[in-house]
């Protein structure tokens, strides 16, 4: 049985620098692309799924 890998308090940021290093693609959308313009939909999306 697989048992779940413990997360420790900086494994986002080694993972985030690790992506960076290899180009990740979606640093370069973050230049061009405004996610808070999303926030209102996904919030209403997950007020949603929180009522059902």
């Amino acid at each position: 049985m697989p048992t779940k890998k413990s997360s420790y308090f900086f494994d986002e940021e080694f993972r985030l620098e690790k992506l960076s290093t290899k180009n990740d693609p979606f640093e370069k959308l973050n230049k061009y692309i405004d996610w808070e313009h999303f926030r209102p939909e996904l919030n209403g999306v997950f007020e949603k799924e929180a009522n059902l």
